[in-house]
Formats: C-alpha cells, sequence, structure tokens
C-alpha cells in the first residue's frame, strides 16, 4: 500500500521521505528519504518532520 501511495504522489512533489524508527533499509525498495524521530523522549509519526524542518538533521 505504501508504494502505491508514493508511487501516485512522487509525480506532484519535489521529495518524497518517510518519517520512522524503523531500518532505513526497510524503505530501499521504494528509494524513499528516512526521517527518523530526533528528540530524546519523544517519539511519534511527525516528530522526524518536526525535527527535520527545524533544521535539527
Amino acid at each position: 500500500m505504501l508504494a502505491h501511495v508514493f508511487a501516485c504522489l512522487g509525480p506532484q512533489v519535489e521529495m518524497l521521505a518517510v518519517s520512522s524508527n524503523l531500518p532505513a533499509s526497510r524503505f530501499e525498495p521504494l528509494g524513499l528519504r528516512v526521517i527518523p524521530d530526533m528528540l530524546e523522549g519523544v517519539s511519534g509519526p511527525l516528530v522526524g518532520v518536526t525535527v527535520h524542518r527545524l533544521g535539527r538533521t
């Protein structure tokens, strides 16, 4: 399902990434950048994106 979603979104955006704490190798077949959670003691699906936008990666 993830591959289908990204296949539909890919042509519409400059870059695709996934926020996940799973190993990045799990997403290699899809060619996706993985943004992990980076705030100590805080985790969740958008923490990695928040940190990335704040320029902390």
